[in-house]
């Protein structure tokens, strides 16, 4: 019995991952996953499909695994990321062109807001911000994990409702 519990309590104190400290130490984290994109040195870019990619920086990530050809990156929660999100569209005035009204001034800048948000002459205020949608990912070797990927969304107010 006494080679059962020695074998037992080597198998608990095996350093395979990080110590319990570490772990307290990093705080909360989170995943993010995808194909490798171009990213700057130092950085790292995770494709996470249809024009959607996340940069982070290598100082950010806590670990990394692949399975197949997707990575999984893990982070410190409240990392700072920069989000791609590109969309093919056909640019066009809404407007319709019926109204009277002189077109809006070529010269209008940006005013107010900060943070996500931006109030333009004649277009009204945008609200921008990161929505995080999170999923649970099993892997092929059967490892579950809670996968992240954040999306920007914006939200234009209607002009005659800002002050």
């Amino acid at each position: 019995m006494s080679s059962d519990l020695a074998n037992l309590k080597a198998a608990c104190h095996a350093r395979t991952a990080a110590s319990e400290s570490d772990r307290i130490n990093e705080g909360e984290s989170l995943w993010i996953a995808g194909l490798a994109v171009a990213a700057d040195v130092g950085h790292v870019g995770l494709s996470m499909g249809n024009g959607h990619s996340v940069v982070v920086s290598e100082s950010s990530i806590l670990e990394v695994t692949k399975d197949k050809d997707l990575y999984f990156v893990r982070v410190k929660a409240g990392t700072t990321a920069l989000v791609r999100s590109e969309i093919i569209t056909t640019l066009r005035d809404n407007a319709c062109a019926c109204s009277e009204a002189s077109p809006p001034s070529s010269a209008a800048k940006p005013g107010g807001g900060s943070g996500g948000r931006q109030v333009i002459p004649s277009i009204g205020t945008v609200t921008c911000f990161t929505f995080n949608s999170c999923s649970d990912y099993i892997d092929s070797k059967g490892v579950s994990r809670r996968v992240c990927v954040p999306a920007p969304i914006c939200h234009r107010n209607d002009p005659a409702g800002s002050a």
